[in-house]
């Protein structure tokens, strides 16, 4: 695969005051994709979107993968606009686009009723539209019979729902067909847009056919647009119509032909959406519709102190299912877990959509000795049955073996005594407020002995130096300058992330004031509520300790260590 790239490709460089464009961010052959930022679209409607595609392709033995969020946008406005960059972090690393300037002319367009306004989603029919084989005859038009009516006889535009009524996050499947009975030529003007809702497109490239009988007549049978739809609120979703333009050719008396055109559309149609129960509604509940499964295991059941693992949580099923949301884990104290990434296996061409989702956490544990992780629940509606279900995984029975003597050797933070890692690095400026405590005492006993000299001088017990595991007595506050200092020294990379993560850790619980909360999670959540620029740096800067605890990228670590300055600073301030 080659390198992964993020990029913005619109669908037209200069349209029409009435036309809309697809604006569609692509991230080329990227892995762990999250944290995509959508811009403001100063100028433009979202008229729909994002629309999420995936797609993965091999030519030639090349393996290439795409991720797309698609916008459809309408101007609000004429002249020159942008089509904005978005940003997005793409294996660690933030990678942004570049915007695209758009011209919109101060007039419609004059070729509407031919054209379609949507590329990407059009279902332009040229030729004939009738039954094919058999149907070469033009057909034959009355003395007294309506051009339009007898169009309206012989064609339609329908809409077929796959309910009538839904929960809210609940998917339904939407279909536009065109019905004909006779020879056409006619054009897709106007495809149907979505609001108050997330759309899944399930409209095939290809141009999709099929015959039908309807009370006794045989139609060609046209597919204008598949969806599903996810409703986002309750209340009445009225769905928007799909508009063909066709022209057929009729017979007339004295062997005259004429060509009549007649714009089709499908009538109106609403789905009513239902609000969440919330009577038996769980605590654990984060919005998940549709029939679920949870496994969760360990990647490795038995592994040495100080050495990384990995907790697989996986949710299997049908449903809305790639909104899922990892499910709250009950984490043992002596387990040191990390920010969640997750590999999505879904088929969004089945309706509901079907698959799994699995999330990788990475541990570490640093004692030896037998651990358990505890059931995880996973809560869900389950429409079909209009209840909430909650199901548990089994337990995870980890065994931590003594540390490799390659580790305790690597990383000075697998010991085998009960002490925090955080005590342990900054032994040096414990030492230094020591010995600064110890010439104090000096200073104060040589003024008692010129004062009284006659009297005995009293000799300490203990005036060895404090060792690692203990708590040093004078440190009352944590020395963040000290910590940085320190840490700019540490030639090990691994170490360094390590580090860089605590003090970072460490000034969020200082800045929030809760010293006891340890889940960077939780601390991030917190700390957006007050300060959400800070906490998307902080985000940031954990992300990138985690990438250099594992994983063997080289990053900029003089960057991240000024950016690093610049949060602790502020989070200490």
């Amino acid at each position: 695969m080659a390198q992964a790239s993020f990029s913005l490709t619109v669908s037209g460089k200069k349209i029409y005051k009435d036309e809309v464009i697809q604006a569609t961010y692509t991230v080329l052959n990227g892995d762990n994709i999250y944290n995509f930022e959508p811009p403001a679209f100063t100028g433009w409607k979202v008229v729909e979107g994002p629309a999420i595609s995936n797609a993965k392709s091999v030519i030639n033995g090349v393996m290439e993968t795409r991720a797309s969020y698609i916008y459809t946008l309408a101007p609000t406005q004429t002249g020159t606009l942008t089509v904005p960059a978005a940003s997005i972090t793409v294996q660690g690393r933030r990678m942004q686009s570049y915007p695209e300037k758009i011209t919109v002319l101060n007039e419609k367009n004059p070729l509407a009723g031919k054209q379609p306004t949507q590329p990407q989603l059009q279902s332009l029919f040229g030729g004939d539209m009738g039954l094919g084989e058999g149907s070469s005859q033009l057909p034959t038009l009355g003395k007294n019979e309506s051009p339009a009516q007898k169009i309206k006889d012989n064609m339609f535009v329908r809409i077929t729902t796959s309910k009538q009524s839904c929960y809210v996050g609940e998917p339904v499947l939407v279909t536009y067909k065109l019905y004909s009975a006779i020879d056409s030529k006619s054009y897709t003007t106007k495809q149907p847009t979505f609001s108050g809702c997330s759309v899944i497109e399930m409209t095939p490239d290809e141009l999709v056919t099929d015959r039908e009988e309807i009370h006794g007549k045989l139609y060609k049978v046209f597919l204008l647009r598949k969806v599903q739809l996810v409703p986002l609120q309750a209340g009445n979703m009225a769905l928007d119509f799909a508009e063909v333009e066709t022209e057929a050719t009729f017979n007339m008396a004295g062997n005259q032909q004429h060509a009549y055109s007649l714009t089709l559309r499908n009538s109106p149609v609403s789905i009513h959406v239902n609000p969440l129960p919330e009577k038996g509604k769980p605590s654990t509940f984060t919005g998940s519709i549709g029939r679920f499964t949870i496994d969760v295991h360990a990647r490795e059941a038995k592994i040495p102190a100080g050495e990384n693992d990995t907790i697989l949580i996986t949710i299997s099923g049908e449903g809305n299912i790639q909104d899922l949301l990892m499910p709250p884990v009950q984490w043992p104290g002596e387990i040191e877990h990390f920010e969640a990434s997750n590999d999505d296996d879904i088929n969004k061409a089945a309706f509901p959509v079907a698959g799994r989702k699995t999330f990788l956490v990475p541990i570490i544990a640093h004692k030896e000795g037998k651990i358990e992780i505890p059931p995880v629940a996973f809560s869900f509606f389950n429409a079909q049955k209009g209840v909430y279900e909650t199901i548990h995984s089994k337990s995870i029975q980890l065994e931590v073996t003594k540390a490799l003597s390659s580790v305790l050797k690597r990383d000075s933070t697998i010991v085998t005594k009960d002490f925090t890692t955080r005590k342990y690095i900054w032994i040096v400026p414990a030492i230094a407020l020591a010995v600064i405590t110890i010439v104090l005492i000096g200073n104060k006993r040589d003024k008692k002995k010129q004062q009284k000299s006659s009297e005995p001088i009293p000799v300490p017990a203990n005036t060895s130096l404090p060792v690692a595991e203990e708590e040093p007595l004078l440190l009352t506050k944590f020395d963040f300058h000290a910590a940085l200092d320190i840490l700019s020294n540490i030639e090990d990379d691994k170490l360094f992330y390590t580090k860089a993560k605590e003090v970072l850790t460490q000034a969020m619980q200082e800045h929030l004031v809760l010293p006891n909360v340890s889940d960077t999670t939780i601390l991030l959540n917190k700390l957006n509520n007050t300060n959400p620029a800070l906490a998307k740096v902080s985000n940031r800067l954990l992300t990138e300790c985690n990438l250099g605890i594992y994983s063997p990228v080289t990053q900029d670590r003089e960057n991240m260590m000024e950016e690093l300055k610049n949060a602790i600073a502020q989070l200490i301030a």
